[in-house]
């Protein structure tokens, strides 16, 4: 957790695994990563977490974040989100009371 300041690290087939058990094909899409505000401080901003919750790295100001979820960074700074869930085709917002906000991708 942030408030520990310790890191944690995650397997990528591992979690590639828990994504594909926790959501079935009749899902249109499964999440490739979430984002969410970090609270360590300068220098992080945000970082992205597991399926669990545990977070996998921390990303300071201007480390662009991999594979696509860069797109998500400026969604997770805002306080009106607790994670932003991305996916091929959208992302998921999570409000911090619970509900969320699809919003659909140009790309």
């Amino acid at each position: 957790m942030d408030s520990s300041g310790h890191v944690v690290t995650a397997d990528l087939a591992k979690i590639v695994d828990d994504v594909r058990r926790e959501f079935d094909e009749t899902n249109s899409a499964s999440p490739f990563g979430i984002v969410a505000k970090c609270y360590l401080g300068a220098p992080y901003e945000v970082h992205t977490l597991a399926l669990d919750g545990s977070i996998i790295d921390h990303y300071a100001v201007g480390k662009v974040l991999p594979g696509g979820l860069e797109r998500a960074r400026s969604l997770a700074v805002s306080v009106a989100y607790s994670a932003i869930e991305v996916y091929t085709d959208r992302m998921v917002c999570v409000r911090v009371d619970g509900s969320v906000v699809a919003l659909e991708s140009d790309a």
